[in-house]
């Protein structure tokens, strides 16, 4: 039997367990376990063979149960499900009986041959059939199994995995068994390879420089790497040699481009122009205005917003225009795009404005012995006739409405101004 406890990672430990398993565990569990390997999905390797052995009842040793709950600890599973194990203190022994296979190796060479140049750690590959069935679930007897031996411990998943994979595109159904030089195989592999035809030349199994690799392309010097002047040294080929190479396409190294004529010249895209209004300098006002907007209160205001403030008061009234109405100051193209609400606020708007208006027309009836704000007495009558205005009812543009900071002192035409104190 195996020793189970030897590698140093979980991948180490679940190769020797799934070696120590082989032939009492069903073929296809073996197969799919030492694919998941391959595939780096160790947790679902180690639940496939500890689930195998748990739904078999298939007998264990203790150190194989400690083993197993290790590797799932290792991987991140559920150790307990190795507590589920049937354990005996002496598993019987599994008997098998192997023969040569009966028919012809050249569909497995056929197979292999792709995958050849991905195969330089194997040392040997052994087929032959077994006899008996394997596992509970077991597949139909006899069937074939391949034994392939590599260079070290590292390998033997990956060549498992390539194996495997080449086997399944071929569709051929085999059991595949690796493992390294130097092992101590259980008694399963032995009775094994008592039986196998080896697929590979003797002089491959006994290592050295007898082992084949896939060829390498040398820079310079003899085509073949031999040293000037010394025989090229004749290596067996093996069963399946490496398929021919396909012929690679010459890559034409293209220079770098450099300077301006590997500058793509792009297209040039008229951009047309948008809604903003542009900006002109202000002339001797010493204000500058934007054209297509008007200044309220010392802010500018577009013609085509809804400005609420002047609605309210606080700066000087304008008619707003109806929608629809030809309007100089609103554009088509501003008016198309005022949605409903806006221009039911517009609409509202200039409705307001014109009660104002009617309002400021009509005579509006003042407190009892003074007279209505509309009738004139005739000092100030006078003196609108003279060209001069009241300062107290004139205003400053920009002021909110309100008049200029001297009006208070001034007095009305026909008043009184106070004496000043005698000195």
């Amino acid at each position: 039997m195996v020793d189970v406890a030897e590698g140093s990672g979980p991948v180490s430990l679940l190769h020797n367990l799934v070696l120590d398993m082989t032939g009492r565990v069903d073929d296809d569990a073996v197969n799919s376990a030492r694919r998941m390997l391959g595939a780096g999905r160790l947790e679902a390797a180690a639940e496939l063979l500890t689930g195998c052995l748990v739904a078999g009842r298939i007998p264990v040793a203790p150190e194989e149960q400690r083993c197993l709950k290790e590797g799932l600890e290792q991987v991140h599973s559920r150790p307990a499900l190795a507590d589920r194990l049937h354990v005996v203190e002496s598993p019987p022994a599994e008997e098998h009986r192997f023969a040569a296979p009966e028919l012809p190796d050249d569909d497995i060479a056929e197979a292999l041959r792709p995958s050849a140049g991905r195969l330089t750690s194997l040392r040997g590959l052994w087929c032959t059939s077994r006899k008996t069935p394997a596992g509970m679930a077991y597949s139909a007897v006899p069937r074939r199994v391949l034994l392939a031996e590599v260079d070290s411990e590292e390998a033997t998943i990956a060549v498992g995995y390539q194996i495997l994979e080449a086997l399944d595109r071929a569709g051929l159904s085999c059991s595949v068994d690796v493992f390294s030089s130097g092992t101590d195989l259980p008694e399963y592999h032995r009775s094994a390879l008592t039986s196998a035809r080896s697929l590979l030349p003797d002089t491959v199994t006994t290592g050295g420089s007898g082992r084949t690799r896939a060829p390498r392309r040398n820079t310079g010097g003899d085509p073949a790497g031999n040293t000037v002047g010394e025989p090229a040294a004749e290596s067996p080929a093996p069963a399946f040699a490496a398929a021919p190479e396909s012929p690679v396409a010459e890559v034409v190294s293209v220079p770098d481009r450099q300077g301006p004529d590997s500058l793509t010249e792009l297209p040039i895209v008229n951009v047309a122009p948008t809604d903003s209004a542009p900006y002109v300098p202000g002339g001797d006002t010493g204000q500058d205005t934007v054209v297509g907007l008007e200044t309220a209160g010392g802010y500018a205001v577009r013609d085509d917003a809804v400005q609420v403030g002047m609605a309210t008061g606080g700066g000087p009234e304008r008619r707003y225009p109806a929608p629809g109405s030809d309007n100089p100051r609103v554009p088509a193209a501003v008016d198309a795009k005022l949605t409903d609400r806006e221009r039911n606020l517009l609409h509202k708007l200039h409705e307001e404005l014109a009660q104002r208006e009617q309002d400021r027309e009509a005579p509006a009836a003042g407190p009892t012995g003074q007279a209505a704000p509309d009738e004139v007495s005739d000092e100030q009558a006078d003196s609108l006739s003279a060209g001069r205005q009241d300062p107290r009812m004139a205003t400053m543009p920009g002021t909110g409405g309100f008049p200029p900071m001297g009006a208070a002192s001034t007095p009305a035409p026909g008043s009184q101004e106070p004496s000043s104190p005698p000195q």
